[in-house]
């Protein structure tokens, strides 16, 4: 099991994550977040592969006015961004190949500038084949 821990601004967390697609063969990048920042979804749509976000904690309170306006923005046929109408505070990363699972990360780390590029602050493992159909099942809900 490796664990990563951003160290230094060259291997952050966000760069792992926007990077990992070349080291498998995949096509889709899923991630379930509790709290997502403009600036890494935007890099979303610079991938070469399709992005599926779901952020859920904003079910309650809904969401800031510029915040919400901004994912508008970024929406788009490669990036489909998707609120959860129950609070989800999951930070998973799942990467697929024809719709099935090829790898993933879970850990503390949510998708925004804070959860991605704070040292020492957050940190992800990888989750075993074994559990992958249970990670399906989840992400699935």
């Amino acid at each position: 099991m490796a664990v990563y821990v951003t160290q230094e601004l060259s291997n952050s967390l966000e760069e792992i994550i926007l990077s990992r697609h070349k080291s498998f063969e995949c096509d889709e990048l899923q991630i379930i977040s509790g709290y997502i920042g403009v600036d890494p979804v935007k890099k979303l749509s610079e991938l070469p592969i399709r992005s599926k976000l779901v952020f859920g904690m904003y079910a309650d309170r809904g969401i800031q006015n510029e915040l919400h306006n901004q994912m508008l923005n970024v929406h788009s046929e490669n990036v489909k961004i998707f609120y959860s109408k129950a609070e989800v505070h999951t930070k998973l990363y799942i990467w697929k190949n024809i719709g099935e699972i090829v790898s993933v990360l879970i850990g503390s780390a949510n998708f925004s500038t804070k959860g991605l590029k704070t040292q020492y602050r957050e940190l992800l493992m990888d989750v075993e084949t074994d559990n992958f159909n249970s990670i399906a099942a989840y992400a699935n809900r």
